[in-house]
């Protein structure tokens, strides 16, 4: 009988040890397929995210192609993650969130030199109960004053009337909301609501997202309300993303803290919801980009957004219309006659990592999305290695006083994070920045390491902000890194707050912290080499760096800044005012590999080992 068990024991421990390795091909793979082996690979993205992966697998995408579909990763576990990978020959494994407008059939002409994208068509499938079927609610913080109330009308309609005596500062801080119902993934559905004020205003962050921390989004959407002071029926599509199957803490959002206006009343009668199927192109959310190549040419270069269709006055200006789901592009002609590449950049993150545990992710691609090309909050053991990210943000976040505000990161780590690497990562034509860690929690930032990275063309290659004093940054280390042309990206003449610079630091109040910047190459930098909005400068370790700028004297120009200081700075002053970088040097490198001058990384030339220099 002990044998017996013994051998039992034995034989449990190699199936608890055991991990698979599935495969995944989008030409030639099929949903259906057990995706284990490279004859049975699945198809899609969608398949990898509803499989139970369990501690120790791969997954292995067929390099050479491409999906256009966001990878929700797992979690592993201690020394057996999760990891998501490639097979075979060829280029990385490309991901993108963006849709291919070239063809003549989307679009039509809209005016002189103006054209839209034809527009799609909700096909409604039938009532879909359980959406949003409880009482609504009203959450309030900060100096907001406000009350919710609710009766009943003439034809027995749920009617809510939110008073809004004082307004908020952000838009969290007066959220409208119905919590804790099912969601399907990879539906759409078709939200419908009447609404009026006592004084107009647009809503511009409605939100279908998880009713728990880390407050994820369950869906996209392109939504856009402007409540008047009479009574309006809105329809709202959204489509809920591909990276779940089935959950139970759906919540709709209305973030309303710095659109409604005080002293408003804000009336408001549910109408249900439907589902939903959309024909012709599908502009899911906003789109923060258009990626361009003329015909003839090889070089890409970014259309440029615009706010309103009258503002469209030079060649690939465009307007995207949220409400209505359609592009307005300025052209002398069909935009399929000008250009052979024409990329509309959605609003949707590409390695969405969440609170994940013990995974990585390893020479893969996220290319051409509006949001950002890898984010997660409260990520543990989380390795991102040998990946690219080019062409990444825009998209709209939200609009304030009338002015909007666009986003999109590289990578970003929001609030806590322990035991995190990215390492040996290329980067280019990001809108804000390459990297970051950041958030407004008490959190606790932990042995994380951004090391051996290139970043090309950024509006920003590295940044910090943690405005909680109670945050704890313990080990922060950006080390051996190479930053070229910061500022020079295809975001900075769009963007209303230009920040060209490879260090950028905001609000910055943890008591407690340990950060390093060390052996980085810093070169060209549109406006600051380094630029904190913070007087708290000289407590960062940065030190063995090489900075150079092209220019008369460069070593002369005011190129470091922070707050606290009249202006900027020198190098040599720098160095005096901070301590730091004493053992750094201002001289022009030694690449090896060294770019060309009309180098474009998005050909998948190599920058060379740029992060290595001559000392």
């Amino acid at each position: 009988m002990r044998i017996i068990a013994s051998v039992v024991f034995l034989l449990g421990m190699c199936v608890w040890g055991w991990s698979a390795e599935y495969y995944v091909d989008a030409q030639n793979g099929r949903d259906t397929f057990s995706g284990t082996s490279p004859q049975e690979a699945w198809q899609s993205v969608a398949r990898v995210n509803r499989a139970k992966l369990e501690p120790g697998d791969t997954v292995r995408f067929r390099s050479g192609q491409m999906w256009r579909e966001s990878i929700r990763c797992q979690s592993g576990a201690e020394n057996e993650p999760i990891t998501y990978t490639s097979y075979g020959e060829g280029a990385k494994p490309e991901f993108r969130r963006s849709l291919d407008i070239c063809p003549a059939k989307y679009w039509e002409k809209a005016g002189e030199n103006l054209w839209r994208t034809v527009p799609g068509k909700q096909m409604i499938l039938g009532k879909l109960e359980t959406f949003a079927p409880r009482d609504w609610h009203l959450y309030r913080e900060g100096e907001v004053q406000a009350k919710l109330t609710q009766n009943r009308n003439e034809a027995g309609e749920a009617v809510y009337t939110l008073h809004v005596e004082q307004t908020g500062k952000t838009a969290p801080q007066i959220q409208f909301t119905n919590s804790a119902f099912p969601l399907v993934g990879n539906q759409g559905i078709v939200f419908r609501f009447r609404a009026k004020a006592t004084k107009p205003f647009v809503m511009n962050h409605i939100s279908l997202m998880k009713a728990a921390h880390p407050w994820n989004a369950y869906a996209s959407g392109t939504h856009s309300v402007k409540v008047t002071e009479e009574w309006q029926e809105f329809a709202i599509y959204f489509q809920t993303h591909n990276t779940f199957e089935e959950v139970n803490d759906g919540r709709v959002t209305f973030f309303l803290g710095t659109s409604i206006p005080s002293d408003c009343t804000f009336s408001f009668v549910p109408l249900g919801a439907s589902l939903a199927e959309w024909e012709g192109l599908n502009f899911d959310a906003d789109v923060g980009n258009i990626i361009l190549t003329k015909k003839g040419e090889t070089k890409k270069f970014a259309g440029f957004k615009k706010w309103s269709i009258e503002t469209l006055e030079n060649e690939a200006d465009f307007y995207f219309d949220s409400e209505n789901r359609t592009i307005y592009f300025r052209s002398a002609q069909n935009p399929s006659e000008v250009y052979s590449e024409m990329e509309a950049a959605l609003r949707h993150g590409i390695f969405q990592f969440g609170a994940q545990k013990h995974l990585v992710i390893d020479g893969l691609a996220g290319m051409y999305t509006a949001a950002h090309g890898a984010n997660g909050a409260s990520a543990e053991d989380v390795t991102i290695r040998r990946c690219d990210f080019g062409w990444i943000g825009g998209g709209l976040l939200y609009v304030r006083n009338g002015r909007p505000t666009r986003y999109g990161n590289g990578i970003e780590f929001w609030c806590a994070a322990k035991d995190c690497l990215v390492e040996q990562c290329r980067f280019w034509q990001v809108y804000d920045v390459a990297m970051s860690n950041q958030g407004p929690d008490p959190c606790r930032v932990e042995n994380v390491v951004w090391r051996q990275n290139t970043v090309f063309r950024c509006e920003q290659a590295y940044e910090i902000w943690f405005t909680n004093p109670k945050a704890e940054i313990d080990g922060l280390v950006f080390e051996n890194n190479t930053c070229v042309d910061s500022g020079f990206g295809w975001s900075h003449v769009q963007r209303p707050d230009i920040r060209g610079t490879h260090l950028l630091a905001y609000g910055f109040n943890p008591e407690k912290h340990r950060i390093i910047y060390r052996h980085n190459l810093f070169c060209n930098a549109a406006n600051h080499m380094i630029d904190f909005v913070n007087p708290r400068l000289n407590e960062f370790h940065c030190d063995h760096n090489i900075f150079w700028q092209e220019g008369e004297n460069p070593e002369k120009q005011p190129l470091f800044r922070w707050k606290g200081e009249q202006g900027s700075v020198d190098f040599a002053e720098y160095q005096r005012l901070t301590g730091n970088d004493l053992h750094s040097a201002f001289r022009k490198p030694v690449f090896r590999n060294a770019a060309q001058d009309d180098y474009e990384i998005t050909n998948r030339a190599e920058l060379g080992n740029a992060g290595r220099i001559d000392n």
